[in-house]
């Protein structure tokens, strides 16, 4: 009960705190020895370009360090870049974070992410980094290596360019993927450049090695299918497996081992 009482005072605090702050910043900007921040107006070149203009914007807000228990309870407001460490208890919001994220309990959420994520899960549109996480959300795009037990997929990832692995869960639909790829149970990709490995895989093109526990498909392979069942329509290396399809191939179905060039 104690420690009930005491979450409670610190939460107040910190939600007090963020208020108070971000009024007094805003008394500042209105000072008349400082020019105001300029209202940002949509080009014609659509919604992208208007969130690329908000985003420079909000970069002339940042922070070193940022605390918080659930946002908006949060030292500094959603609308702040953290440049150095955040960390949270249970859900934090920022514009971006560079360097070290860590939620101890709980959720991390930005525009983009660039350095090392720790916590139970964690969403941006842009990583750039290293993410370890118990579940994951998605990356419309990601460099570097992700980590996950549990996949949460909530949108496409439009290019993943290093290493994933989703230990229990197949990951979200991938329209580019360049590297190493690792799902417990299933995995789809548009484009597949690198080595793939899973219960079960479909691909639209795959350049590379595709590999699965059960079942392999990829309209266009230029590599290597290693599976129970393989098929491809456009076959230029080899398939290996217990039954093989390739329609457009010389040997259509073959047992053991198909090759076609």
């Amino acid at each position: 009960m104690k420690a009930y009482y005491v979450l409670c005072v610190i939460s107040v605090f910190i939600f007090g705190f963020s208020v108070l702050s971000d009024e007094i910043r805003q008394g500042a900007q209105q000072a008349p020895s400082q020019n105001p921040v300029p209202e940002v107006q949509a080009p014609e070149s659509g919604i992208e370009a208007l969130e690329k203009q908000q985003e420079e914007a909000s970069l002339k807000k940042s922070s070193f360090v940022q605390f918080a228990l659930f946002s908006p309870v949060q030292v500094f407001s959603k609308r702040y870049s953290i440049n150095g460490w955040r960390m949270n208890l249970f859900y934090s919001e920022n514009q971006s974070v560079n360097g070290l994220d860590i939620a101890a309990c709980g959720l991390s959420s930005s525009k983009d992410f660039n350095g090392l994520q720790l916590g139970l899960g964690g969403w941006a549109r842009e990583v750039n980094g290293v993410q370890i996480l118990a579940f994951s959300g998605a990356a419309r795009h990601f460099n570097g290596f992700q980590l996950a037990v549990l996949d949460v997929p909530d949108q496409e990832t439009r290019s993943f360019n290093g290493a994933r692995i989703d230990c229990l869960a197949m990951p979200s639909e991938i329209k580019s993927m360049r590297g190493f790829l690792i799902a417990g149970i299933f995995s789809v990709c548009e484009d597949m450049a690198g080595f793939q490995f899973s219960y079960a895989s479909v691909n639209d093109k795959t350049n590379g090695v595709q590999c699965s526990a059960t079942f392999n498909q990829s309209d266009e392979l230029n590599g290597l299918q290693i599976g129970i069942f393989n098929y491809t329509d456009s076959l230029s290396g080899a398939q290996i497996g217990l039954i093989n399809f390739a329609p457009d191939n010389w040997l259509p179905i073959s047992i053991g081992i198909n090759a076609g060039f």
